[in-house]
């Protein structure tokens, strides 16, 4: 007989091991009490439904052969989320354009609007100057008119007494300011006209219209801020002239003009 626990030969009628000390009475009772209960703990686990691998469940009947149980993610593919990513980018891209030309017309009104305004306001301006001018020559064509019936009167040299009336004429209309306001006048225009040449394109006839009737004021302006010369006829005949065509090209703006 041997010790069942440390393996040691011992007598057939002992009750304990000489070697490890054991009692064989209480050593058989506790491995028959381990033994139960683990009889009693293996009774109590429940049993596995694990199933074979690749196994089908009993509510699979009537299943095709392969097909794959429950709803596929939205995204569960590389080429769906390939395809949404790719749809994304182009939303994205157009809305980024929509934008962009958005801005583009809002910036186009804005300089629509600017380039109006600065249009009427230069022909107001320049309309206004412009009869200032006309004024002035009646002034001008009075006093000489005046000045050369005095000298046929008096028998005096007509040319030398008209030279001296319309130099006093000029002298004092410098010095009522009404001179200085046409120059001023014209300064004003030539800053409007610098900026209506940086977008001319917007409205391109009306744009040289207005050009051309700047030319005509110019000419008109310097006739009329100047001292006379020449013969009262030649100089009659130019106002008239320059007043005819500045009325023409005038009444040809008003056309072209916006309305807002």
């Amino acid at each position: 007989m041997n010790c069942p626990k440390c393996g040691r030969p011992v007598a057939p009628n002992s009750e304990e091991c000489p070697e490890c000390g054991i009692i064989f009475a209480k050593y058989y009772s506790y491995l028959k009490k381990k033994q139960d209960e683990d009889a009693n703990e293996q009774k109590r686990k429940p049993r596995s439904n694990t199933k074979e691998k690749g196994a089908l469940p009993n509510n699979t009947k009537g299943l095709g052969k392969g097909k794959r149980q429950g709803k596929t993610p939205l995204y569960s593919t590389p080429t769906t989320r390939k395809a949404v990513s790719a749809l994304l980018l182009v939303v994205i891209c157009g809305f980024a354009i929509y934008l962009y030309k958005r801005q583009q017309m809002q910036q186009q009104e804005q300089e629509r609007k600017e380039y109006v305004n600065n249009l009427k306001s230069a022909f107001s301006i320049m309309t206004s100057s412009e009869a200032k001018c006309m004024d002035m020559f009646e002034l001008y064509t009075l006093q000489w008119r005046k000045t050369i019936k005095g000298a046929s009167d008096r028998d005096m040299d007509a040319n030398f007494l008209v030279s001296l009336e319309l130099v006093s004429l000029n002298a004092k209309l410098k010095g009522l300011g009404a001179i200085k306001i046409v120059k001023e006048s014209k300064h004003k225009l030539e800053d409007i006209l610098r900026e209506l040449n940086k977008s001319q394109d917007v409205y391109p006839e009306a744009h040289r219209k207005i050009v051309t009737l700047y030319g005509i004021y110019s000419q008109t302006e310097a006739l009329a801020t100047s001292c006379p010369s020449g013969s009262l006829m030649s100089y009659s005949a130019k106002v008239n002239d320059l007043e005819n065509e500045y009325l023409r090209v005038a009444s040809e703006l008003k056309v072209l003009l916006p309305q807002e």
